[in-house]
């Protein structure tokens, strides 16, 4: 359907060959026409329940014989203007992107457990702004990666976040009000990399499920 998806509680359980949930329109009806007072604003907010998706098409886009353009993007979250998570238990399996927003991504909270084996974990194409809840991502390698925002400031002011990705990962902005560590190596799918304190007291453990070149982790 096409306008404003809000989701407060509940428990969803989506397996899929494309798309799992997303907030969108209709370009040809709505933002190539003339009148755009009548348009949706296609924003998707999750403020609680037990959301899990898979979704299992390999992503494509090509033109037929007659010039039509198709594409297939089966990507868990995603919302054609504001992506807002602020509560929940998420957990998503994708080939394209896990969660995908075309202006913002906002996570205030949650516990989010996300895998995207062949693009970004969390890709938007503005700003990326984490505040708090618990984010473990893992993207793809080479240019795709854990947390994505293009151009765009990704800054992260809480919580505790875990990404494994490409070496393309973007850095947190310099506004950001937690510290955060972007380590560059070698990791194989299934290692488990284990961060700990000064101290040497483990602060987090995480099996990965794909092979990466950086890791990105902030936590209070």
């Amino acid at each position: 359907g096409e306008g404003f998806i809000v989701i407060n509680d509940g428990k969803i359980d989506i397996h899929t060959v494309g798309k799992g949930i997303t907030a969108s329109w209709e370009a040809e009806e709505d933002a190539k026409t003339e009148t755009t007072t009548d348009d949706p604003n296609p924003y998707l907010t999750i403020n609680g329940g037990t959301i899990k998706v898979t979704t299992t098409a390999t992503p494509y886009e090509k033109t037929l014989e007659d010039g039509t353009e198709v594409s297939c993007s089966p990507e868990g979250l995603e919302s054609k203007s504001d992506l807002t998570i602020n509560g929940g238990k998420i957990t998503l399996r994708t080939p394209d992107d896990a969660i995908n927003a075309a202006i913002s991504i906002t996570i205030n909270g949650g516990e989010i457990d996300i895998v995207s084996t062949q693009n970004d974990a969390i890709d938007s194409n503005g700003t990326l702004t984490i505040n708090g809840g618990t984010v473990y991502a893992t993207g793809g390698s080479g240019a795709e990666t854990a947390f994505d925002s293009d151009m765009y400031p990704f800054v992260v002011n809480g919580g505790t976040i875990f990404g494994v990705g490409g070496s393309n990962t973007t850095s947190p902005s310099n506004n950001s009000k937690a510290n955060v560590v972007v380590w560059y190596g070698s990791f194989q799918k299934d290692s488990t990399i284990t961060v700990k304190d000064s101290a040497g007291k483990k602060v987090l453990s995480y099996k990965i499920e794909g092979n990466g070149e950086s890791v990105i982790f902030s936590s209070e």
